[in-house]
């Protein structure tokens, strides 16, 4: 029997820090305690409001601003500079490295591409795109863009590809959910060659029937499936158990990297506890597993308030290859 994180992923965060990546360039003439960054701040912020806006003072200041550990400023400022100059691929780095700072991972990576698809040979380009990818729980494209650094001999990447990219490594397809503050006990995991099943149970609630339950299935190598028809098959089960069975698409994605739907069911009769119950389905198509998530409640609806929660946290996934 495997972990509970092969299945289902408890989202964490980590960070690459800034002085790794950033190189500051300053015209301001003393730059060595807060005080000098303050100055320098005013100083740019003066040239943008005497001379127009300025294409260096937006980006200067930014740096400025990363130095004090002000990273939403220093978004502002570098957007402002790209902006101005689409080709800016300076501030495209460094607000990079800030969106970093802040946990912004996939802003930080498209700004990576930008430089990449702009530049190939971008000082730590890979690099750094591959540790984006890695913090962003994406390990098969954090290993793809090591080799790349390493064909273009960047410096101590090979200490990374030892780290994160063992030779023939199987990457496997997993869903990253992050609940926040709510906390789920593990109930059971099960795995075989075509599925892997993991149930919870809400923490600090009754470990018999009578709390909310979550239950997280992987198929595995199960592509192109039909989200309408299994939605459909699972509303077909429960309307022979209840004919107060009633079915609510919350909403859904069909066109994007990862196609999904969320859906209720409730007034579901469970024949094992002997009463009306109501099932909230998060059903996911990755590249090449399904995956079904099921909250199920020990009442015949769904509260709004869970409704809501719920769906904004399922809408936060992430799909992750370790």
């Amino acid at each position: 029997m495997k972990t509970l994180l092969i299945s289902v992923i408890f989202l964490a965060t980590a960070s690459i820090t800034a002085q790794e990546t950033v190189t500051y360039i300053m015209d301001y003439p003393k730059l060595e305690t807060e005080a000098d960054y303050r100055d320098a701040i005013r100083y740019y912020g003066d040239i943008i409001k005497t001379q127009g806006e300025y294409r260096d003072a937006y980006y200067k200041r930014g740096l400025c601003e990363m130095r004090l550990k002000e990273y939403r400023a220093a978004i502002f400022d570098f957007s402002q500079a790209i902006r101005l100059d689409k080709r800016y691929l300076d501030a495209y780095y460094n607000r990079a490295v800030s969106y970093n700072e802040i946990k912004a991972y996939e802003e930080a990576i498209n700004d990576m591409n930008t430089i990449i698809k702009e530049n190939p040979s971008y000082p730590k380009a890979y690099k750094v795109r591959g540790l984006l990818h890695e913090l962003n729980y994406n390990r098969k494209l954090a290993c793809e863009d090591f080799y790349r650094a390493k064909q273009i001999n960047e410096a101590g990447i090979e200490e990374l590809i030892k780290e994160y990219c063992p030779q023939n490594k199987v990457y496997t397809e997993l869903l990253g959910i992050n609940w926040g503050d709510i906390k789920w006990d593990l109930v059971s995991n099960t795995e075989d060659d075509n599925i892997q099943e993991t149930k919870l149970v809400k923490a600090n609630t009754p470990k018999d029937n009578s709390g909310q339950k979550w239950t997280s299935i992987s198929y595995k190598n199960n592509k192109n499936k039909s989200l309408t028809g299994v939605m459909n098959t699972l509303f077909d089960d429960a309307k022979k158990r209840s004919r107060f069975a009633k079915l609510t698409v919350i909403e859904k994605n069909e066109n994007g990297a990862y196609p999904w739907i969320m859906f209720t069911i409730e007034n579901y009769y469970d024949e094992t506890n002997a009463r009306l119950e109501a099932y909230y389905y998060f059903v996911l198509q990755g590249n090449t597993n399904l995956f079904l998530n099921e909250i199920q409640t020990p009442d015949p609806t769904i509260p709004i308030v869970d409704r809501i929660l719920w769906k904004s946290t399922f809408k936060n996934y992430k799909v992750i290859y370790r």
